[in-house]
């Protein structure tokens, strides 16, 4: 997975082993990315819809958020 700090223009290479769900995907953004940046305003991804509802899913539960 390729994340890329837009006020940066960083780029952040996480691996993911497939099959992956977005469990892991959060998990990956949390350790890899959050940990060096705050809580992001916004993320832009290329993934399918259904994917990211998931993956928003688990990352408002790892970070403790309630929708």
């Amino acid at each position: 997975m390729v994340v890329i700090y837009r006020l940066s223009k960083s780029a952040h290479f996480l691996t993911l082993t497939h099959p992956f769900t977005a469990k892991d995907v959060a998990e990956k953004f949390m350790k890899g990315v959050l940990k060096l940046y705050s809580m992001t305003k916004s993320i832009i991804s290329v993934l399918d819809p259904v994917f990211i509802s998931n993956f928003w899913q688990e990352f408002f539960k790892m970070s403790g958020t309630k929708l």
